[in-house]
């Protein structure tokens, strides 16, 4: 049977930005107020860099000037006393690190997976080289209050125009779709709207476009989980208090972590989708002054974000493509 149940409209969704503001306040009081123990002792100097990896840490395709960027990346990583390195992405762990390994990227302090419902702790003892974050993925059960994917999925299977991902697209905490990227896919995501607003929660949605599909992919989260709940997470794992975080990403469901981080990081890769969502906060100075926009594309784009944001001493704030 079902665990699903008909309540008040909660779900609200915005096609330019993940949904990332309306949890129940019992649950948000929750997550602001949970114990977390930190895993690294702190520096005076301490950051966190938290990157999306693909088309930001690495392109879609063949680089020939990819090695060079690592070796720059490296260099950066050696010089920036108690910089702390995290990985933010929708893929499963496995394929996060077979991605890693094979774009030869260096290993994080943290790996966030499933768009922001999981996080992982290199550990030498555990299969696999990683351990999950057993608190987060407590944060991530009680937020979905006794539901699972398997009921997301059922509740949404007959939705017109949405087909559910692949088995290995799945996780725990996250039911994840396509749909086409017009005005069928817009009126298939009204109907996932109205139908996931019947259970009372206010799930969170991402709709973005995938870097190697033709059509628009979606996911459906806990109330309140997106990359930034990750990122917020994992900073306080690390000791890093939030003024000190950087994001660096390419598309719209980067969106929300760009704008939280003290300091967000646009390749110069990064999609029209993601550019036209950031224009109205880019037009105002604040913001801006928190925005870097890079000249170059992929992991040379991180670095030049980096430099920008003066992570390494003596560096201070450069114009675009000067690195």
């Amino acid at each position: 049977m079902s665990k699903l149940k008909v309540g008040s409209p909660r779900t609200r969704y915005t096609k330019a930005r993940t949904l990332s503001n309306g949890p129940r306040e019992g649950w948000r009081r929750r997550w602001r107020c949970a114990t977390v123990t930190p895993v690294m002792k702190p520096t005076a100097n301490t950051r966190l860099l938290a990157c999306d990896l693909d088309g930001t840490m690495f392109p879609a395709g063949p680089d020939p000037t990819h090695a060079e960027a690592l070796d720059r990346f490296g260099r950066l990583l050696r010089d920036c006393d108690g910089l702390r390195l995290a990985y933010v992405t929708g893929r499963h762990l496995a394929s996060a690190l077979e991605a890693s390994d094979r774009w030869s990227l260096p290993r994080p302090h943290l790996l966030s997976c499933d768009v922001g419902t999981s996080i992982h702790h290199p550990d030498g003892n555990a299969p696999g080289g990683w351990r999950r974050d057993e608190a987060y993925a407590a944060l991530m059960r009680d937020a979905m209050s006794g539901l699972d994917n398997a009921d997301v999925l059922g509740l949404l299977s007959d939705v017109a125009g949405l087909a559910p991902q692949a088995p290995e697209r799945q996780a725990e905490f996250k039911a994840s779709f396509t749909l086409s990227r017009d005005a069928a896919g817009d009126t298939a995501m009204n109907d996932v709207v109205a139908r996931l607003c019947t259970t009372g929660m206010n799930f969170s949605l991402v709709r973005s476009a995938g870097v190697y599909e033709e059509h628009d992919l979606l996911d459906v989260l806990p109330p309140g989980a997106t990359k930034s709940s990750a990122v917020a997470h994992m900073a306080r794992l690390l000791d890093v208090p939030s003024e000190r975080t950087l994001f660096a990403g390419d598309s719209r469901n980067d969106l929300d972590p760009l704008l939280r981080a003290e300091g967000g990081i646009v390749v110069g890769n990064a999609r029209p989708a993601l550019l036209e969502a950031l224009r109205p906060f880019l037009a105002h100075g604040a913001r801006a002054g928190k925005m870097y926009l890079a000249g170059r594309p992929h992991l040379h784009g991180v670095v030049e974000g980096c430099l920008h944001f003066g992570l390494v001493p003596g560096n201070g704030p450069t114009e675009k493509g000067d690195v």
